[in-house]
C-alpha cells in the first residue's frame, strides 16, 4: 500500500514540476520497469504492422477486411464444392448408375395403358418384351386368327360340297378338301360365336330388342328415329369383336373377351347395311372409311334418283339408294360417342382388374425391393468410391509437391504401400456414411420405382425419364429427411435452406442426365470410347452446375440463413478484436502501475 502511495506522490510531483524536476524524477523510475514497457511497446507495434486490419481507428476498413473474407472463404469452398460434384456426378447417376441399371421405356412393370400404345409394344427394352407378355399376345392372335382360317376354309368347303351335290355329285368334279379341314365332318366351328349367340347376355339382348322393333320402339341411337317393323336390324358390339379380342390391355389382364364385349354399353341396335359396311372395323376406323367413300356414294345416289325418276327403277335399285342414304345420313357424332362410352367403361374395368390383380401388386413389390436393392448398392459404393478418389488425388498432388518416397529413406515399395494404406484407411473411414447411405439409396430406389409405375399408367415414361425420377426421387428424399429430422441446434430456416439446395441439386442433376440424351447419338462414332467420354464431360458440367447453382442461392438467401451466418461472423471478429485490444491495454498499464484503474484488476 505504501509503494502505490509513494508512485502516486511521484507523478503528482511530476505533474507540478518544470522540465529538469520531471527529467530526474523519470531516471529514478526502476530500470526493469522501463525495459519491460519498452519490450511489450515494440511488441504491440510488431503485431500491429503486421495486422494492419485491425486497426481500430478505421471501421470501415476493418468491416470490409472481414467481408472479403467471408467472400473469399465462399469462393473457396466454391472450388472445392466444383471438384466433390464433379466426382460424385460422374461416379453415381453416370457411372455406377448406368452399369446397376437397365431403363426401360415405361418402367419395369407393364402397365395397362403403356400396351395400348403402339410405340411401346414395338420397342424391344420394354418389360412387356422383356417379361414374356408380349409373346403370350402374339401367341393368343395367333391361335385367334388360326381358328378363324379353319372356319372360313370349313364354311367355304361346306358351301361347294353342298353345290357339288346339287349339281349330282360327280367325283371327279369334287370340292378340294383343304389342308386344315382334313377330318371335316359337317360341323363347323366359328370362333367369334362365344361372342354372339353363344353369349347369354347377347341373346338376352338380341330378344329384348326384337320385341321393341315388333312394338315400334325400338330407337336407332345412331339417328334418333325410331326402326320400322320392316328394317333389317342387327345387334352391333359398338366396339367390334376383332378390335376387343386384340385389345392387348384385356389379353394383359387375362379378362374374358365375351364377358367384357357385351356389356350393356357395347350391345346397341344398328341398320343392317351399316353394320355390314363396318364389319370388324372400330366405329372410328368405320367412319373414316366412309368419309372416304362418300363422293363415290353420292354420285350413284344421284344416279339412282334419276333413275328411279324415269320409272325405269327395279326393287333391288330402290334398296340399294335406301341403303346409300342411310350410310350418307348416319349421325357420325353419336356413333363415336357410344364408341367412346363403351371403351371407357370397358377399360375401366381392365384397369380395375389387372392393378387388383395378385399378378401386378407382386411385380411391383418384387421389381421395388429389386430397385431399392441397386439405388442403396449405388449409393454406398458410391460414398467409398468418392472417397477413394479424393484420398487418391490427395496423394497424387503430396507425391507431386514432397516427392513420391515424401523425403523418406525407403523403397519404392514401402512408399506405395504406406500411400495406399492411407487411401484405405481414409475409404474405411467411410464404413459409417456407407451404411447410411445404403439405408437411404434402398428406401429412394423402392418408393421411386412405385412412383414410376404410377405414372406409367397414364403416361408411358422414356428410358432416361426413368433415371430422371429416380435421382430426383433420391434428392426429394433426402430433401424430406433433411426437413423432417434435422440435425440438433438446426433451426427450421436452417433446414429448409438445406432442402432447398438439396432439391435443387436434383434438378440439375436431372438435367444432366437428360443433356446426355440429347448427347449420346452424337457421340456414337467414338464407339467403346462414348459411352465414358459422356459420362465423364457431363458428369464435369453437371457437378459445376450443382455447385453454382447452391453458390447462387447462398447468394439469394430466401430464408436469411446466410445473411444471419454473417452478422454472426463479423460480430464474433468485432468482440475478439475488442478482447485483444482490451487485453493488451490491462498489460500494458500494469507495467507502470499495480493497476492504475483498479476496475481492470
Amino acid at each position: 500500500m505504501s509503494d502505490r502511495i509513494n508512485r502516486f506522490k511521484d507523478r503528482k510531483i511530476l505533474t507540478k514540476s518544470d522540465n529538469s524536476t520531471k527529467s530526474e524524477i523519470i531516471l529514478s523510475i526502476n530500470a526493469s520497469t522501463y525495459n519491460s514497457a519498452e519490450v511489450l511497446l515494440s511488441s504491440a507495434k510488431l503485431r500491429m504492422e503486421n495486422d494492419p486490419p485491425l486497426e481500430m481507428t478505421d471501421p470501415n476498413a476493418l468491416l470490409s477486411e472481414i467481408h472479403g473474407k467471408i467472400s473469399s472463404d465462399k469462393i473457396t469452398a466454391l472450388i472445392e464444392s466444383c471438384q466433390n460434384e464433379c466426382i460424385t456426378a460422374v461416379i453415381r447417376p453416370l457411372g455406377l448408375g448406368k452399369v446397376l441399371f437397365n431403363d426401360q421405356l415405361g418402367g419395369n412393370v407393364t402397365t395397362t395403358h403403356n400396351v395400348r400404345s403402339e410405340d411401346y409394344v414395338n420397342s424391344e427394352n420394354t418389360s412387356y418384351s422383356n417379361n414374356g407378355e408380349k409373346k403370350h399376345y402374339e401367341s393368343e392372335i395367333k391361335k385367334w386368327e388360326m381358328e378363324k382360317k379353319i372356319y372360313s376354309q370349313q364354311s367355304k368347303y361346306k358351301k361347294n360340297i353342298k353345290k357339288w351335290k346339287e349339281e349330282g355329285g360327280n367325283e371327279r368334279k369334287r370340292p378340294e378338301n383343304p389342308a386344315d379341314v382334313t377330318n371335316f365332318d359337317g360341323e363347323i366351328f366359328d370362333p367369334k360365336h362365344t361372342y354372339r349367340d353363344g353369349n347369354k347376355n347377347y341373346k338376352k339382348t338380341k330378344e329384348k330388342y326384337k320385341k321393341f322393333k315388333e312394338n315400334g320402339e325400338l330407337k336407332d341411337p345412331n339417328s334418333n328415329e325410331y326402326f320400322r317393323k320392316n328394317d333389317d336390324v342387327h345387334l352391333d358390339h359398338t366396339r367390334s369383336v376383332e378390335e376387343i379380342h386384340r385389345d392387348r390391355s384385356r389379353v394383359l389382364t387375362g379378362l374374358d373377351g365375351p364377358t367384357l364385349a357385351n356389356i350393356k354399353e357395347n350391345l346397341l341396335p344398328m341398320d343392317a347395311h351399316i353394320n355390314q359396311s363396318k364389319s370388324d372395323l372400330s366405329a372410328r376406323d368405320a367412319i373414316e372409311l366412309w368419309k372416304r367413300q362418300a363422293p363415290e356414294r353420292k354420285k350413284r345416289i344421284e344416279t339412282l334418283k334419276k333413275t328411279i325418276e324415269s320409272g325405269n327403277a327395279n326393287e333391288d335399285q330402290k334398296s340399294r339408294l335406301r341403303k346409300l342414304e342411310k350410310l350418307e345420313n348416319i349421325n357420325v357424332d353419336a356413333l363415336k360417342g357410344n364408341y367412346d362410352t363403351a371403351t371407357k367403361i370397358q377399360n375401366s374395368k381392365i384397369d380395375t382388374n389387372y392393378y387388383s390383380s395378385r399378378n401386378f401388386i407382386t411385380s411391383s413389390a418384387l421389381t421395388s425391393t429389386k430397385e431399392g436393392g441397386k439405388m442403396a448398392l449405388q449409393q454406398a459404393l458410391g460414398v467409398l468410391m468418392e472417397e477413394f478418389v479424393r484420398a487418391t488425388f490427395a496423394e497424387v498432388k503430396d507425391a507431386w509437391k514432397n516427392g513420391f518416397k515424401n523425403k523418406v529413406d525407403a523403397s519404392f515399395l514401402d512408399a506405395l504401400k504406406e500411400r495406399l494404406t492411407r487411401i484405405a484407411v481414409r475409404v474405411h473411414s467411410k464404413w459409417n456414411d456407407a451404411a447410411y447411405a445404403l439405408r437411404d439409396g434402398f428406401i429412394s430406389g423402392f418408393f421411386s420405382n412405385l412412383i414410376t409405375i404410377l405414372i406409367n399408367t397414364f403416361a408411358t415414361t422414356a428410358a432416361r425419364l426413368v433415371r430422371m425420377i429416380r435421382e430426383g426421387f433420391m434428392s426429394l428424399y433426402r430433401a424430406l429427411k433433411t426437413l423432417a429430422l434435422p440435425e440438433e441446434g438446426t433451426s427450421l430456416a436452417d433446414a429448409a435452406d438445406a432442402a432447398l439446395k438439396i432439391i435443387a441439386a436434383g434438378l440439375v442433376a436431372a438435367g444432366g442426365i437428360a443433356i446426355e440424351g440429347f448427347l449420346e447419338p452424337y457421340l456414337k462414332p467414338l464407339g467403346p470410347l462414348a459411352d465414358y467420354i459422356l459420362a465423364i464431360s457431363v458428369g464435369l458440367v453437371t457437378g459445376v452446375a450443382v455447385a453454382s447453382t447452391v453458390y447462387l442461392l447462398e447468394q439469394i438467401d430466401l430464408f436469411g440463413v446466410h445473411a444471419k451466418a454473417r452478422h454472426e461472423h463479423v460480430v464474433d471478429r468485432l468482440t475478439n478484436t475488442i478482447d485483444l485490444s482490451y487485453e493488451r491495454a490491462v498489460k500494458a498499464s500494469t507495467i507502470f502501475d499495480d493497476p492504475i484503474l483498479h476496475h481492470l484488476t
